[in-house]
């Protein structure tokens, strides 16, 4: 029989490997691991602490590899762990994290499995085998150990993330909302922040509480990370609470830098059509003018428009000079064509045709006009 002495050194070895680990020492931890597993090489089966020994050596030594990157010769160690020490809990679950760094999710989901039928109350394994399901498409069972870890108290960060973009995906709003208030990763400026940020934003934005997510939205902007989907969803927000500006605004920044951002067009379009209508109802139709001007390469449609467009052209003619009349023609010519029944463009373009000293000009227009509506009244005096 081993001795008890041969017993102890092997164990004091096995105790020194692992506070080095602890320290990541990673070589002194790995030279004691590898010694300590030599020495109880060839005494397995001889005492019935030696195999649980020799299994931690090789758990050491895996897990060594696994900080290392070496995830199949960290498998190896443990799956060498497993047939020493099968009743322990820690070999399936340290395999299961080699697995899933290898993209093997079922192997590591029942590997994690193994480990929770050795140790039903570990936490880790728990939240590890959510990770596992989530990868290759088990939402629900992945929701299942995330409740479970939460109830446990074994719920960090990342855990909590996860858990709300399951909500997400599920459609559960509030639910999705609670786990990440308060994550410090939300107020980083890394690409955790961004995620949870916008996480947080976009469930308020579902909840229907778009001013909360349109700060959340901001502050993400403000700290630099405005990417795409943040900006679009920004505009959406801005545009439900009337602040078309900052709709604008969002959306043409994105319009500018993605392909494909013609479809943003439609949009733009009807934010400007918006805002207008907010300046027309001020009285500030100077401003209306620009806002008309800016929404032209955007082509916005809506029967809206032809009265802004004759607003904006009213405006320009009280300057009462050559340069007020060019700029009302321009808006009237451009909102002739999108007018369709409305015969009040022509009619006053003919009236500046008259004004400009062109009689005969006006007098086509108007003729055209009497054409297809014979009982236009405004056109016939005007004719006259």
């Amino acid at each position: 029989m081993w001795s008890r002495i041969a017993l102890r050194r092997a164990r004091r070895a096995v105790v020194e490997a692992q506070s080095l680990f602890a320290d990541a020492r990673w070589d002194a931890a790995g030279t004691l691991f590898e010694d300590a597993r030599k020495r109880l090489d060839r005494r397995v089966g001889t005492h019935p602490e030696v195999a649980e020994l020799a299994a931690r050596a090789d758990l050491g030594l895996g897990r060594i590899h696994l900080t290392q990157g070496r995830f199949p010769q960290a498998l190896a160690a443990f799956r060498m762990a497993q047939s020493l020490w099968p009743q322990g809990w820690e070999a399936w679950y340290w395999a299961g994290c080699a697995l899933g760094h290898q993209q093997a999710y079922a192997e590591a989901e029942a590997s994690f499995t193994a480990a929770l039928q050795r140790q039903p109350g570990s936490g880790p394994a728990r939240i590890q085998r959510a990770y596992a399901r989530f990868r290759w498409g088990d939402d629900a069972g992945a929701l299942v150990d995330l409740l479970a870890a939460e109830r446990q108290g074994y719920l960090g960060e990342e855990a909590r993330a996860l858990l709300a973009a399951l909500r997400l995906r599920r459609g559960e709003w509030s639910a999705a909302e609670t786990p990440l208030r308060g994550l410090k990763g939300a107020a980083g400026t890394d690409r955790y922040a961004v995620l949870t940020g916008s996480m947080l934003a976009y469930a308020l934005e579902r909840q229907g509480r778009y001013a909360e997510a349109m700060a959340t939205y901001e502050a993400l902007i403000r700290q630099g990370l405005g990417q795409d989907p943040i900006l679009y969803h920004h505009g959406l927000c801005a545009y439900r609470l009337g602040r078309y500006a900052d709709a604008i605004r969002s959306w043409t920044d994105l319009h500018g830098r993605v392909p494909g951002g013609d479809r943003l067009e439609p949009l733009i379009g009807s934010a400007y059509r918006a805002r207008a209508l907010q300046l027309a109802n001020g009285g500030d139709f100077a401003a209306v003018s620009e806002c008309l001007d800016a929404a032209e390469v955007f082509a916005p449609a809506g029967a809206v428009l032809p009265e802004l467009y004759l607003h904006a052209a009213a405006r320009a003619l009280t300057r009462g000079d050559r340069s007020g009349r060019d700029e009302a023609r321009r808006y009237l010519t451009t909102v002739q064509s999108a007018a369709g029944d409305d015969r009040r463009p022509a009619r006053y373009l003919a009236l500046l045709d008259a004004l400009d000293g062109a009689p005969e000009r006006a007098v086509a227009r108007l003729r055209r006009i009497l054409s297809d509506e014979p009982e236009d009244r405004a056109a016939r005096l005007a004719y006259a």
